[in-house]
């Protein structure tokens, strides 16, 4: 299988999975979100990467580099609670840019006029459904300026995890890179328990009714981040954060179908410059 459909399964995990991270929020903290996240990546990366045949030949800078990826994914679930949605959508869908960026500067990575041409169509895109008309209204009138902070942090910290992933997969097999990073996650979260006092508490009077968008969400997001490991491992970073970041397009789409709202003429045509990049960038 080519990195297009490692990418492209990645942007639907991690579309449908934010849909349902956001119902679930009201009842689990970030750090359950994460802890959750961790056992299924427990469940699932480990039997797989047995299933193809692990090779622990790593170094402690490999260990290091991965703990720190699964840190920085994290951080994700922060950004989210503490960066304001309906502000800081359009500043955290920026993040593909410090992957690309970073991937040409440090990694040499090149793309020709024509991939360059598609990936800005598809950041376009991106940023075009993300993009709230009344957010500028909106920011006039918040006074206190933190959900900036983390809509930049969380950008930030989830397009350097992507970098940092694709430079350990460059030199550690996709199997070794699955086995190590589904256990490093749980340590990280032990890291994060010290710090989280508030996050620790589970909430009261938990059903299944009320765990199951977080269960739903987080199991997306762990397939999520095993397809974008795959298709880092198969292809350069600057093509494949770009397509992953489309998942925006996915969650507008759903929301259509499923939930029963209307698309607008501005997310009809965002979404068709995302289609088109997506189709054509693998030429």
């Amino acid at each position: 299988m080519s990195w297009l459909f490692f990418a492209l399964l990645a942007a639907f995990s991690f579309g449908v999975g934010q849909v349902f991270i956001k119902k679930g929020y009201e009842n689990f903290s970030p750090l359950w979100n994460a802890i959750i996240d961790a056992g299924f990546s427990l469940i699932l990366y480990i039997p797989l990467a047995l299933l193809l045949g692990v090779n622990l030949q790593v170094t402690p800078l490999h260990i290091l580099m991965i703990t720190l990826i699964s840190a920085l994914y994290i951080f994700f679930y922060y950004a989210i609670e503490h960066g304001n949605l309906s502000l800081s959508g359009t500043i955290f869908a920026t993040y593909p840019l410090f992957t690309i960026l970073l991937s040409m500067m440090v990694l040499g990575e090149k793309v020709t006029l024509l991939q360059a041409t598609l990936i800005t169509l598809i950041i376009s895109g991106v940023l075009l459904l993300s993009y709230n008309p009344g957010t500028i209204q909106k920011i006039r009138n918040v006074s206190k300026k933190k959900w900036l902070a983390w809509a930049l942090f969380g950008a930030f910290t989830t397009g350097f995890g992507d970098f940092l992933s694709k430079v350990t997969l460059n030199t550690v097999p996709i199997n070794s890179y699955l086995v190590l990073f589904a256990l490093a996650f749980p340590v990280t979260c032990v890291f994060f328990w010290f710090f989280d006092k508030k996050g620790r508490a589970f909430p009261r009077n938990i059903s299944v009714q009320k765990a199951k968008w977080t269960l739903l969400g987080t199991a997306m997001l762990s397939i999520g981040v095993l397809a974008i490991s795959f298709a880092f491992s198969l292809g350069q970073a600057s093509l494949v954060a770009p397509i992953s970041s489309s998942y925006i397009g996915i969650t507008v789409l759903l929301s259509y179908f499923f939930l029963k709202e209307s698309l607008s003429k501005k997310q009809v045509f965002a979404i068709c410059m995302i289609a088109i990049g997506v189709a054509f960038i693998n030429t």
